[in-house]
């Protein structure tokens, strides 16, 4: 399978495994805060810091997080990552 289409599957069942309780596969910050605990356990994530993202990815502001509002955080947390690297090597 090609390593873009690898990537991909790998959001969406990382998305299902922790946001697939609803009918809507919809995540809630409960289920946000598992996920940072099991995905990131060395990352320190304080309440104040999960509320923080959780409201930036909430970009419709309904409570909750959909695959394709997780998918765009998960693309700019990595897009301002690849810029980083970029501009350390000029």
């Amino acid at each position: 399978m090609a390593r873009l289409r690898q990537a991909m599957d790998l959001l969406m069942d990382t998305f299902q495994e922790y946001a697939g309780r609803e009918k809507d596969s919809t995540m809630t910050m409960i289920e946000l805060v598992k996920l940072l605990r099991k995905e990131f356990p060395d990352e320190e994530k304080s309440l104040s810091a999960v509320s923080t993202l959780f409201c930036k990815m909430d970009e419709d502001s309904n409570g909750v997080v959909s695959f394709k509002e997780f998918v765009n955080i998960v693309t700019e947390v990595k897009l301002i990552s690849f810029q980083q690297r970029v501009a350390c090597l000029r």
